[in-house]
């Protein structure tokens, strides 16, 4: 069994692209970015096939972190934090996805 496919792919990408959204909503945009992004997610949520990728969502949050990691590395903040929550976040997205799929 593949772990992924291209449709798979496809709604793994548009979860994660969903938690960005989310995740710039709560940390810099707010509303202007987040109520669209809980209503995408709540629709994308609606349909049982698409929301078995849902664990891509983290994975967006992650990404967020580690950009923010990314831009901090020369100050004004320590980046390691925010690498490290990122890392988390992306990997716990991608191990729950595999673990869900093996089942």
């Amino acid at each position: 069994m593949e772990l992924f496919n291209s449709r798979a792919g496809v709604w793994f990408g548009a979860w994660v692209a969903v938690g960005v959204g989310i995740a710039i909503g709560l940390v810099s945009f707010g509303l202007l970015v987040l109520v669209p992004s809980l209503v995408v997610a709540g629709l994308m949520a609606s349909q049982p096939s698409v929301r078995r990728w849902a664990f891509g969502l983290p994975g967006g949050i992650g990404l967020l972190l580690l950009f923010i990691g990314y831009v901090n590395r020369n100050g004004p903040f320590n980046p390691l934090p925010w690498l490290g929550l990122g890392a988390l976040f992306l990997l716990l997205s991608i191990a729950g996805q595999a673990r869900m799929r093996a089942t």
